[in-house]
């Protein structure tokens, strides 16, 4: 997937992503490390399904691998607590042209897109080809708080 991305014409990446419960520490470093050599934004959520670790250790893994990025593209990084902030925050901050890739939470997917919808104003089920996705007005952003 993140080979395919060279391929995208976009002014800026963004990511906001997680890992949910049991997954390999070095898991989560490598990941840190594709993300960080990836992405120019990278946002980490704490997925509430995570119930084998505190919020503190995964952070820490995913910015150990950050850390260890050859090509550090990343030019910002978050850690969040709620998946809900971190989309918010992502909605406020988000151009035209730019791409966002949304990790749902592991017992999450479907609230993940309904939430994603609104905050883009796409009826649930339908794409809209050829629209740039407009900043949210403060309404929008305080619908999702």
């Amino acid at each position: 997937m993140i080979a395919s991305l060279d391929g995208l014409k976009v002014s800026r990446r963004s990511v906001i992503y997680s890992a949910g419960r049991r997954r390999r520490d070095a898991d989560l470093i490598e990941q840190g490390e594709l993300l960080a050599s990836s992405f120019d934004r990278v946002t980490i959520y704490f997925d509430s399904s995570c119930n084998d670790r505190t919020p503190a250790e995964l952070f820490a893994l995913f910015r150990t691998g950050a850390d260890r990025a050859a090509k550090r593209r990343a030019t910002e990084w978050l850690d969040v607590l709620e998946q809900r902030a971190a989309l918010q925050k992502a909605a406020i901050q988000l151009a035209a042209g730019e791409l966002l890739l949304v990790q749902t939470e592991d017992d999450g997917v479907e609230p993940t897109v309904d939430l994603v919808q609104r905050m883009l104003s796409v009826p649930s089920g339908r794409h809209v080809e050829g629209t740039q996705p407009a900043r949210p007005t403060d309404s929008q952003s305080a619908a999702f708080t």
